[in-house]
């Protein structure tokens, strides 16, 4: 955990918060774009060039399980679990 905390301290600034917005948090890109105030596009470089550092930083499985976990492309927040586990 530790590893993960000093990588994402040496993320620039403003791609840790468009990361931690949409792969923690689930923001659409959309949504953290109107958060952060900026065209939704710039969000989506930003949390591409965060994974990738991450990845480079801390080994490839932890940039995919990022990119698996991924925004809520459906709309803003996080989908209600599904508790039958059906898609």
């Amino acid at each position: 955990m530790r590893d993960l905390q000093s990588a994402l301290d040496r993320l620039e600034p403003a791609q840790r918060e468009a990361l931690l917005l949409v792969a923690v948090e689930g923001l659409s890109y959309e949504a953290a774009a109107g958060i952060i105030g900026c065209p939704a596009g710039t969000v989506k470089s930003r949390v591409s060039r965060a994974r990738d550092r991450l990845g480079q930083d801390l080994g490839q499985d932890l940039g995919q399980d990022l990119e698996r976990r991924g925004p809520n492309r459906d709309g803003p927040g996080r989908s209600p679990p599904n508790p039958s586990g059906a898609a």
